[in-house]
């Protein structure tokens, strides 16, 4: 029976290490980063679901929702809704949630579009989203769509926060879409 030996070369070695070590270091800054924009995400999917109204819901319920989703914004956000609609405060937020959503019999807030770019210091991003509203108004549905860009602030918990909101208008609608808000 014959052995065979092999033998390796230190060198022979350290090249799949570094190859090793660098695909390592490329996996952790995008996982790094992605989970910036997943948080992102998850929170302005969450928000959505809180500013959504199911046909019966409890007007305890509403008030309640609307009060959970100004956790989602900075203590004096920047919002522009239009040329004559502001809100700077969560107070206000509130209120008109609540006012939305007492308007209307069911509410499906839905995300169709998001483009997010997160700033290199890792602390502020800009998210431009395209919101679709499907109501439903004395037994009529409607749907209505409108795109947003949010200005997203990291806190020091390391948590996302909505520091302005302003309407774009870049999708144009006819003229009987837009009544719900």
């Amino acid at each position: 029976m014959l052995k065979k030996t092999i033998h390796i070369k230190p060198l022979d070695l350290q090249v799949p290490l570094w190859i090793l070590l660098v695909l390592a270091l490329g996996l952790s800054v995008y996982a790094w980063t992605s989970r910036d924009s997943w948080l992102i995400h998850h929170r302005l999917s969450k928000m959505a679901s809180l500013v959504s109204k199911n046909a019966g819901e409890n007007v305890l319920v509403g008030l309640v929702r609307a009060k959970e989703v100004v956790g989602f914004f900075t203590e004096h956000p920047a919002i522009s809704l239009g040329p004559t609609a502001s809100i700077s405060d969560r107070d206000e937020i509130s209120a008109a949630i609540h006012q939305l959503r007492s308007g209307v019999d069911t509410l499906k807030i839905n995300v169709r579009d998001t483009k997010l770019n997160i700033a290199p210091n890792r602390t502020e991003a800009v998210m431009n989203v395209t919101v679709e509203g499907v109501f439903t108004v004395g037994g009529e549905t409607d749907n209505d769509l409108r795109e947003f860009q949010l200005d997203w602030v990291k806190n020091s918990d390391g948590e996302w926060l909505i520091q302005g909101a302003k309407s774009i208008q870049t999708i144009q609608r006819p003229p009987a879409l837009g009544r719900a808000f």
